[in-house]
């Protein structure tokens, strides 16, 4: 079983959708949630504030789904500028970074050494001779950064960030032919130009909902079709891909462009299991999360080193899952251990009862009955002892894993009867899991003292470590 989220970012609204992939290959999308989120411009503090408090919220109501699952979240095309440039066929793979950057037209509102730049190979259809053709997508680091951080600090950790171009373009059902997207949603309106495999051209801009805005996306296409053919000769664009808020207003764009354009336009046809999908911008984000890592080289706007970042997390996320599943198990066999000791124990003294008894009916002269009484009474003794110190073990393991904070995991618990010591071994994704850990047990207030020797966690990240709990008669209440 695959699980995946999508999120849609938009000036008005956050949207998630949750899916999963069976065995059978099957897709089950889940209905969308929206979260109203006013977002105006992502460098705004009280906006970015906003869309914190509201990924917050999102993260409490899906924490389950998204702990197995990949997030793609995608954004307004105005996070990302989209390019192409040509670079000579035998440029050498350790060089062609930086050819693609000295090629890079940075037409963009932001400083060159803000510029975070991914490409992807595009075939080169306008039949430059050897040369490669690369679709390239330019972005502000600072913003990127600022809003992985927000991201990450919500708990919301990312696969991918990439645009609604992008996300919209996975749900067209042939994508051989050549088409223009169209993409409408809470006033953030996208076009672009797919031609032969190859995304060629975007672009994107905001239209508030008015008397008139129907008419000023539709004269928004026509700007772009001309735009876009007019040095192509014999290039015909009449089949378009639509993504808009609502059937009745995409039902009225169309016949809106028709009439503009005298001719009977084509709709592109949408996956099948899309068939009943309003929202394909926020699906098809979803479906990149389904898709196999090693089939995935689309563009994200990621910098480097986030991705990487996010598969340690991941996997930190499934082995502290493991290594607490493993604590469980190592308490249930521990107190099954004591429910048998106890067990063996009552009957011991209930056979030394019975022995009692049947000596003194045998021998009514036995002179030893008021020791046997005697004995009889510290074997009862003993039992509520015996489970009055089992209630109290139960109680100390769990004040130990009440307080386990969620970045470490537990490898080993024992206890030493002898010393009535608890001994906990474990490891942290970092130092600071461990102290707080510590800081924990503490503020619980239950043990007499608190074992931590500092030499041993001077490892920053992976730390193991060993606390053993004192639980001898000096334990604070």
């Amino acid at each position: 079983m695959k699980y995946a989220t999508g999120i849609q970012i938009t000036g008005e609204n956050i949207y998630v959708q949750n899916i999963k992939e069976n065995r059978k290959k099957s897709i089950i999308f889940s209905n969308v949630l929206k979260y109203p989120c006013k977002i105006n411009d992502f460098n705004n503090d009280e906006d970015i504030s906003n869309l914190e408090k509201n990924l917050n919220i999102i993260y409490k109501k899906n924490r389950s789904f998204f702990k197995k699952s990949e997030i793609i979240v995608t954004f307004p095309d105005n996070l990302s500028y989209i390019s192409s440039e040509y670079v000579p066929i035998n440029t050498p793979q350790e060089e062609l970074s930086s050819a693609i950057e000295l090629n890079v037209e940075l037409d963009v509102p932001f400083d060159k050494s803000d510029s975070l730049i991914h490409w992807q190979e595009i075939p080169n259809v306008r039949g430059e001779r050897n040369k490669k053709e690369y679709l390239i997508s330019t972005s502000s680091k600072f913003l990127i950064n600022k809003l992985v951080g927000i991201f990450t600090k919500a708990k919301v950790i990312s696969y991918a960030f990439e645009t609604y171009t992008s996300s919209h373009l996975r749900t067209a059902l042939d994508k051989q032919e050549t088409f223009v997207g169209v993409i409408y949603r809470d006033c953030e309106l996208a076009l672009y130009v797919y031609e032969k495999k190859g995304l060629r051209f975007v672009e994107s801009s905001k239209i508030i909902k008015s008397n008139n805005y129907l008419q000023d996306i539709v004269l928004e296409i026509i700007k772009v079709l001309n735009f876009y053919t007019s040095d192509k000769k014999g290039l015909i664009l009449d089949s378009f891909h639509f993504d808009i808020d609502s059937s009745s207003e995409a039902k009225k764009i169309i016949s809106l462009l028709e009439n503009k354009l005298s001719a009977k336009i084509k709709i592109v046809e949408r996956k099948p299991e899309l068939k009943d999908i309003d929202n394909l911008s926020l699906s098809g984000a979803s479906l990149r999360g389904i898709k196999a890592r090693q089939d995935d080289t689309e563009i994200s706007l990621l910098p480097l080193g986030v991705k990487e970042e996010y598969e340690k997390e991941k996997s930190f996320l499934i082995y502290n899952a493991i290594g607490n599943i493993f604590s469980v198990l190592v308490i249930i066999i521990l107190l099954l251990f004591l429910g048998f000791a106890f067990f063996l124990n009552q009957f011991r003294a209930d056979l030394d009862n019975r022995i009692s008894i049947n000596a003194t009916k045998t021998n009514p002269a036995y002179k030893g009955l008021e020791e046997k009484s005697k004995d009889f009474n510290n074997q009862v003794k003993r039992m509520k002892e015996l489970e009055s110190s089992k209630q109290e073990i139960e109680k100390k393991f769990s004040v130990a894993l009440g307080n386990l904070p969620g970045s470490v995991r537990l490898t080993k618990i024992s206890f030493d009867a002898a010393k009535s010591n608890l001994i906990i071994e474990g490891i942290s994704a970092k130092r600071e899991g461990v102290l707080e850990y510590k800081d924990n047990l503490e503020k619980a207030s239950y043990f007499s003292e608190i074992d931590l020797p500092l030499s041993s966690i001077s490892q920053k990240e992976n730390t193991i470590f060993k606390i053993t709990l004192k639980t001898g008669k000096n334990e604070k209440k």
